[in-house]
């Protein structure tokens, strides 16, 4: 695509014998629907901008084949109170160095439903209104790593009766949960939640999070006065966190102090793009620290 702004969204329908590949850098694409990929398309866009006024960005129908959607260096934004950024619906979708913001929309950030794959890595969600990650239905999984989540609550409804099941897992973020939200840990039977070397932060409240259901390792939490075993309940000394600026500070007791698992048994790089570790040891959430 040329550079410059168009008033219509982008519409991939259909499946195709090859990979479909948009470059789109220095392109604005806004829309009812900024980008809508279905019908069993496979689509990879990268270096567009995109605003949407009902979804930003569409993939997959649950009575249409399988779709699948990677984007990279994509910018998503709401351009209306109720937009909702990402939906996937029986879709597969891939985000690397992916910024959604919300502005002052209600809707949700992510919204992932039955037999969708959500994957990104060094993503950005922020807003001026609490920004939703939600799944909901069957055999859904959402990986999240080297991200920074920004007033965010998290909403989990499985529908699973059997194996295999739902998985949401979460390594290597630095998390600032919505005023008042908790990770909830109390979750159904046939759903996996994991919770790996984070930085978890919360407002207005005595946990981060409640419930037992969850594997939850190797995290900062804050506040948390029933603490998990395996995990450090401090404040993480993130620089300047009213200001956006989630980057450690350099007697962070997140410094040094990640450990491999079995779902992230190696992150190779931080939200900057920097190689990890930087010490001795990965640094826990989004960021390495460096002097």
């Amino acid at each position: 695509m040329l550079p410059g702004v168009y008033s219509q969204g982008l519409v991939f329908d259909g499946a195709s014998t090859a990979q479909i590949s948009v470059v789109a850098t220095g392109a604005t694409v806004v829309g009812i629907d900024g980008v809508t990929v279905d019908n069993g398309a496979n689509v990879k866009i990268r270096g567009l901008a995109v605003m949407g006024l009902n979804v930003a960005v569409l993939c997959g129908d649950s009575i249409e084949p399988h779709t699948h959607l990677e984007l990279d260096a994509v910018e998503i934004s709401a351009g209306s109170s109720s937009t909702n950024l990402v939906t996937l619906s029986n879709c597969s979708m891939s985000a690397n160095t992916v910024a959604l913001d919300l502005n002052a929309s209600t809707g949700h950030a992510i919204g992932v439903s039955s037999d969708s794959v959500f994957h990104a890595d060094r993503l950005r969600i922020h807003g001026d209104t609490p920004s939703q990650i939600g799944a909901v239905g069957s055999r859904w999984d959402v990986r999240i790593t080297n991200s920074l989540l920004e007033n965010v609550t998290i909403v989990l409804i499985p529908f699973d009766t059997m194996v295999p099941a739902s998985v949401f897992a979460l390594g290597y973020n630095t998390v600032l949960l919505a005023s008042g939200n908790t990770l909830d840990c109390s979750n159904e039977n046939f759903l996996t939640v994991v919770y790996d070397n984070n930085v978890i932060v919360g407002q207005n409240l005595a946990n981060v999070v409640s419930g037992t259901s969850c594997t939850i390792q190797n995290n900062v939490l804050y506040p948390q006065m029933s603490p998990p075993p395996a995990n450090i309940t401090a404040d993480p000394l993130l620089v300047s966190p009213a200001t956006g600026d989630l980057h450690l500070k350099p007697t962070s007791p997140a410094i040094d102090a990640a450990a491999s698992t079995t779902r992230f048994p190696g992150v190779q790089s931080d939200y900057d793009g920097a190689a990890r570790p930087h010490g001795p040891k990965p640094d826990i959430g989004a960021y390495e620290w460096r002097p």
